[in-house]
């Protein structure tokens, strides 16, 4: 008679981490089913699930491909690896070889980059302690060095005082012990991670925050009253941020999973303007996963509720999205009408009074998506000055976004028989979909591919395509080995 699987806490250190995930992966699934998918023993299984064995690279491969995983597991068991393997002199370690935030150091297992290529910088993890997120040093460079690293670290080095340090250690002592403090903390490390998302894009982000949400939803826990709802509120946050990074990262599964765990948070919270940009943001992973344009068209008028429209910056948003299934439906006066509203509002908007969570809604990304609602209309004749327009708009250091509308100009010329505009285009995307691992502009590019093979015989478009293809295995690889 089997008994009740043996308690795990996922937030007690990444080994903790992986058995509880493989467990939550299975869900209901029989443990007999998967052990005989991968060829293993039951107890093998069982005893990977209570983190009694080290996962080894061959179970984990074997046990990513059976629960569908997407390479989430094969990702994490390489950093549970270096963690064992680093476990006992790690603090030591530390000492001698940082004298500094973001001292560039040689260690931990090839994530898709040599160490040589790489620069480490600090991220707290979900049990305390400080580990290093790999950033290849082309992009470190090319994205402003120092500039980067301060966004990501300078919470954890440079800001916070020994006491906030203290409070944090006590707290992640005795998880009851959370003041507010310590909830403003996660903000500040989300806005930190939100920025650098602009910069660097999902691949190498996606563990660092899920292992603050990790952190947080400990927190939650324990807390209760406003300390709890506020908790809540950061952890709606955090989940639909990491929601956001599995959409661009193509991890569409994970997506939706934490789509419903920001939605559950926040309406525990009582967040009702979260809510309502979360049904807005669903409308196109709605279109582009299920092709399902009712389904669409329901998410965009849920965003549209008046309870939901909090802000101006959010009615924007909402505005925006209502445009997207007026496209979808051929509908070009409601389309521009909809892009018209979302000026509008997001004109009379104060970004001192707005959520965190809308602050990357401005003109020039109403008008890139004016320009792909227009070029989806069959109209690259309106979406190129648009798309232009977005371009002017957009901070040089926003590299992922930048990627994302070189991608959308190269579809509209190519829509607009302009191939060797589109082929330049899409190759300066290209440069900068390979740094950020963008799952959803290396599809649009497809789509730009596609629509260039009339002309496959142009030099230009020749060498797109060559190295589309490249780019295409390169970003499928990494997705696989750096989480």
């Amino acid at each position: 008679m089997s008994g009740a699987p043996k308690p795990l806490n996922p937030t007690a250190s990444l080994h903790a981490y992986f058995g509880w995930r493989v467990r939550e992966l299975r869900g209901d699934k029989p443990a007999v089913g998967i052990a005989r998918h991968i060829n293993k023993s039951v107890s093998l299984v069982s005893r990977i699930e209570t983190a009694e064995v080290w996962p080894t690279v061959e179970v984990a491969a074997a046990l990513d491909q059976a629960l569908d995983a997407g390479g989430e597991l094969i990702a994490l068991q390489v950093l549970v690896e270096r963690d064992r393997e680093q476990s006992e002199q790690r603090s030591s370690a530390l000492d001698r070889q940082l004298p500094g935030p973001w001292n560039e150091i040689g260690q931990g297992r090839d994530l898709g980059h040599d160490d040589a290529d790489c620069v480490f910088m600090p991220v707290l993890l979900r049990d305390g302690r400080v580990e290093y997120m790999r950033v290849p040093r082309r992009a470190f460079l090319a994205m402003g060095g120092a500039g980067l690293a301060a966004a990501l670290s300078h919470v954890a080095w440079d800001s916070a005082t020994a006491a906030d340090l203290d409070r944090l250690a006590l707290a992640l002592a005795a998880p009851d012990r959370v003041d507010m403090p310590i909830v403003g903390y996660f903000r500040t490390i989300l806005a930190c991670h939100r920025h650098a998302d602009d910069q660097i894009g999902p691949q190498f982000l996606r563990v660092p925050v899920g292992a603050q949400f990790a952190i947080v939803m400990r927190f939650v826990a324990a807390a209760d009253g406003e300390i709890r709802r506020e908790l809540q509120r950061v952890g709606a946050e955090y989940a639909q941020f990491a929601s956001w990074l599995a959409l661009d990262a193509g991890d569409l599964a994970a997506a939706q999973r934490l789509w419903e765990r920001a939605r559950g948070l926040a309406l525990d919270a009582g967040d009702q303007a979260l809510i309502g940009y979360l049904f807005a943001r669903k409308v196109t992973e709605i279109w582009h996963t299920k092709r399902n344009l009712a389904a669409a068209r329901a998410a965009a008028e849920a965003a549209a509720r008046p309870e939901y429209r909090k802000t101006p910056a959010v009615e924007a948003e909402a505005a925006v999205r209502a445009a997207c299934v007026c496209a979808l439906d051929g509908d070009l006066d409601g389309c521009r009408a909809q892009l018209d509203h979302a000026v509008a509002s997001l004109a009379r908007s104060d970004p001192t009074q707005e959520p965190a969570w809308i602050y990357w809604i401005e003109e020039g990304g109403i008008a890139h998506s004016a320009g792909r609602y227009l070029d989806w209309l069959g109209r690259p004749d309106l979406a190129l000055p648009e798309i232009d327009r977005s371009l002017a708009l957009l901070p040089s250091d926003r590299v992922r976004d930048r990627g994302e509308v070189l991608a959308s100009r190269a579809a509209a010329c190519a829509a607009g028989d302009l191939p060797e505009e589109a082929a330049t285009a899409g190759e300066a995307a290209l440069a900068l979909v390979r740094q950020t691992g963008s799952a959803r502009s290396l599809e649009l590019l497809g789509t730009v591919d596609a629509r260039l093979r009339r002309w496959s015989t142009t030099a230009a478009v020749r060498d797109f395509h060559e190295r589309f293809v490249t780019a295409r295995r390169e970003v499928a690889q990494n997705a696989i080995a750096a989480p």
